[in-house]
């Protein structure tokens, strides 16, 4: 359904002028009609010759001319306008009869001729301007009926709808009927959230195209001529006249039913997801619970004994290995690790778990520090050892201070780890060679990282650097 379709009762002057008019299209009707009416109105004014006064004899063909230049065309009204000009000067100027001419008939010829000159200019001129309305009316319909949008076209301030396009009507399911007023807009029910609504559709309508807003969007579910419902964004702008008065309102209907659909099976699917990562948690954690629990029970068979530290040692990493993993999946997130609040935690618990509340803590943080799971998971690990070989042999007996910070940049992450201890032999003496050494090195090579020791004379600084782009 073409736009101007709903307008064409209030065409119909500018459907004359325009160039589809027969008259128009064809000269030779054109010359005929411009005949016709020459014809006439020169009967009409015999006719009416002994009734008027002196001083008219145009009386009659000024119509004419207009009519002839109005409907036929330029042409045909110069034709009328030529054979007028003749006819007045032969029987209605000075002698009739005959082509004699004082100055009074010279004037009021010339008179005539100028003016009517003028009215066919207008004339042109207004047809002109009617054909290119025409052309943009043609390209405007071509692209409404093309772009995959409902459009809705409406009067201000009733409210009635007066055109639309076919993708509206398909969206609708129905023809686009006329509407008398805004309070009846059957076209266009909508329903809210919650459900379907009787008037507050009809609230939400007038709210778009009588509420003075400018660029209004919604998102409504509406309802389709057989009773199913669907899903659309409304779009509504007002149209103005030049004196910016609001004589009209254009809607689009964006059809974002299957866009909202995916939304809702996608909303599912992440529900989902999460469900089976919460499943999948529960049970890595049970089950490093129940390896934690084993190895307790086997470490009681060798109580006293090498073995028995062994095995309790083990036990502690896989502890904190359950510890680790709740952390991370307590994070939030199952891509990236804020490492700020999970270098914080297991500092802090290790030292409790010591029984180190004497240690004078200090946390040192820059940067965005958000990493990705797969790196933070050994690093938490790292940081684990580290603080474990501090606590056992790198804090002093006397103000014992232990200082963790972290850098990262675009490129790379800094950890270092200072303590105020014996420094690096006795650490080396007792844990150089040991699996908690072996941890820590395997750690930083599945991050492709670095670590180095420094002696601080006292104390000890740990220092690893991993990148943070792969």
């Amino acid at each position: 359904m073409i736009i101007s379709a709903r307008l064409g009762d209030s065409l119909g002057a500018q459907r004359l002028l325009s160039k589809t008019s027969i008259f128009r299209a064809n000269l030779a009707l054109g010359y005929s009609f411009a005949l016709l009416a020459f014809a006439l109105a020169l009967g009409l004014r015999f006719l009416i010759e002994d009734s008027l006064p002196p001083g008219f004899p145009f009386l009659t063909f000024f119509p004419a001319v207009i009519i002839s230049a109005f409907i036929a065309g330029t042409r045909p009204g110069m034709l009328c306008t030529a054979l007028s000009f003749l006819a007045v000067w032969y029987w209605f100027i000075d002698n009739p009869g005959s082509f004699s001419l004082s100055y009074g008939g010279a004037v009021a010829l010339g008179f005539f001729a100028f003016i009517a000159a003028v009215d066919i200019a207008l004339i042109r001129a207004a047809a002109r301007s009617v054909d290119r309305l025409a052309a943009q009316q043609a390209q405007l319909n071509t692209i409404v009926e093309t772009v995959p949008l409902g459009i809705l076209v409406a009067d201000l301030p009733s409210g009635k709808i007066i055109g639309g396009n076919s993708y509206a009507e398909q969206m609708l399911g129905r023809p686009l009927l006329h509407t008398s007023d805004i309070s009846d807009l059957d076209e266009l029910i909508v329903f809210q959230e919650g459900g379907p609504s009787t008037d507050e559709h009809k609230t939400l309508f007038a709210k778009l195209m009588l509420g003075g807003e400018e660029d209004v969007s919604s998102e409504v579910q509406y309802q389709r001529a057989d009773g199913s419902t669907a899903w659309a964004r409304l779009l509504a702008r007002p149209v103005r006249e030049a004196r910016r008065r609001a004589s009209g309102a254009v809607i689009a209907l964006v059809d974002t039913d299957e866009e909202h659909n995916n939304r809702i099976a996608l909303e599912d699917a992440l529900k989902a997801k999460e469900l089976l990562l919460y499943e999948v948690n529960h049970r890595v954690k049970n089950s490093l619970q129940l390896v934690n629990s084993f190895l307790f029970l086997e470490s009681m068979k060798f109580e006293g004994s090498l073995a028995h530290a062994a095995i309790m040692s083990a036990r502690n990493k896989v502890d904190m290995i359950a510890r680790v993993h709740q952390l991370l999946y307590e994070s939030g997130t199952h891509s990236s690790v804020d490492m700020r609040p999970a270098t914080e935690e297991v500092v802090k618990d290790l030292l409790f778990t010591a029984g180190r509340d004497d240690v004078d803590l200090d946390f040192v943080f820059s940067g965005d520090l958000m990493l990705d799971i797969r790196q933070a998971t050994p690093l938490i690990l790292v940081i684990n050892e580290i603080v474990t070989n501090s606590i056992k042999y790198g804090l002093g007996a006397e103000q014992p201070k232990l200082t963790c910070s972290i850098d990262q940049t675009a490129e790379q992450m800094t950890l270092k780890l200072i303590d105020n201890g014996p420094g690096i032999a006795l650490k080396e003496s007792a844990n150089g060679s040991g699996l908690g050494s072996q941890i820590i090195q395997g750690l930083v090579h599945q991050m492709r990282g670095e670590i180095v020791t420094q002696n601080l004379e006292p104390g000890m600084a740990t220092v690893l650097t991993i990148p943070t782009r792969h």
